[in-house]
């Protein structure tokens, strides 16, 4: 394996370990809410536990970004203007409408309604207003990163360590204090206080300056490739200690929330383990990227042959996998909690990615096969 191999080995493993956690993120996400819904019948207990495995699962998404930056933030790769519109921004185009018309397919199956030429009219509105499934928010963010991108590539050309780490603070500060702050606890508690907000308060959370734009995910860009660069090194041990305060950081505001009755205190909270600019989704996916770039090595064996297939469908599992939630979950009403509690979601979890990697892994091998197919007629 080449040294380049092994120098972005280890994304291919980070990517892989991400699309699990988003599937098993999502598989609590929709079994705590048919759970508060009175459809899954579980005890105070399992629902806590199953929170905090939701919420420490969020780590995923930022990780996911952080090898975005990785690898497209170096300026050694040559990515030029038509490669970021006509390959990076239009594949995220047509998986955002074609699979936003299929969901809406699927959900009108799902509940009984004929499908009309209104259900794809539906699909493409759902499209251009980012009303699809739940998970489909990713797509549009990393639209807006990708547009960014010849901008944020100018900085890391020109940039150096003390630079980088002094955009990365700075990003901090205005990425993850303000929106915790401002958009999440200030404004929560005058919620809570009033009601409603005026005016003037309203304009606390649009402010006239701020870095770029108010979310927290160019932190996140550069601090992959910060890492990656070795901009920042981390020590492993250093990395688990990050990890285990991440989990401990939203575990402890998960149980907070439960066991307080003041509903100021519960929304802020809320807010300190539930917006992506949670300190502990930082400390988590700073941790787990760090720990894996820390421990690289080139790798071969019948796992990492295994981890590269899937590494292979992962785009494709995230767009797919909430289909079979949806159907076995939502619509046949499979209780997972019944065969183990917190584990059965977890066995359900890992049902979900198999049958959506298989899903993936069939349908590019049809491809793959149509292909060969269609250039041995041209020959």
């Amino acid at each position: 394996m080449s040294e380049n191999s092994k120098q972005i080995g280890y994304l291919s493993e980070l990517r892989v370990l991400a699309c699990v956690c988003i599937v098993v993120l999502h598989c609590f996400k929709y079994s705590c809410s048919l759970a508060s819904d009175g459809i899954f019948v579980i005890n105070d207990n399992q629902m806590n536990i199953s929170l905090i495995i939701q919420y420490v699962m969020n780590w995923a998404v930022p990780c996911f970004v952080m090898i975005t930056g990785a690898l497209l933030l170096d300026p050694a790769r040559n990515i030029t203007y038509k490669k970021i519109f006509g390959k990076y921004i239009l594949r995220m185009v047509i998986a955002i409408v074609v699979f936003s018309v299929l969901f809406e397919l699927i959900d009108a199956l799902l509940s009984g309604e004929s499908i009309t030429l209104y259900t794809f009219a539906n699909g493409l509105k759902n499209a251009a207003l980012n009303k699809s499934w739940v998970h489909m928010w990713y797509l549009y963010m990393v639209i807006a990163i990708y547009l960014m991108l010849p901008i944020f590539r100018k900085i890391t050309a020109n940039t150096n360590k003390k630079d980088m780490l002094y955009l990365i603070v700075l990003f901090g500060v205005f990425l993850i204090a303000f929106d915790i702050a401002f958009n999440g606890i200030i404004k929560s508690i005058l919620l809570n206080q009033s009601g409603s907000l005026s005016s003037d308060l309203q304009d606390i959370s649009n402010p006239a300056f701020y870095i770029f734009i108010q979310k927290i995910w160019p932190l996140y860009l550069f601090l992959g490739y910060a890492v990656h660069k070795e901009f920042i090194k981390i020590k492993p041990i250093i990395s688990i200690i990050l990890i285990i305060s991440g989990i401990v950081f939203i575990s402890f505001f998960v149980l907070l929330e439960k066991t307080v009755y003041n509903e100021t205190v519960k929304s802020i909270c809320y807010v300190l383990y539930s917006f992506n600019s949670s300190p502990g989704f930082l400390l988590i996916a700073l941790g787990v990227f760090s720990l894996f770039y820390s421990l690289r090595n080139a790798k071969s064996g019948v796992l990492f042959k295994i981890i590269k297939q899937v590494d292979v469908c992962s785009f494709g599992i995230y767009l797919v996998h909430i289909i079979p939630i949806k159907v076995f979950m939502v619509k046949l009403r499979l209780d997972p909690y019944k065969y183990g509690g917190v584990f059965g979601v977890l066995w359900f979890s890992l049902a979900v990615l198999v049958i959506s990697f298989a899903a993936v892994w069939l349908f590019k091998r049809i491809l793959i096969l149509c292909n060969i197919k269609i250039n041995s007629r041209s020959t």
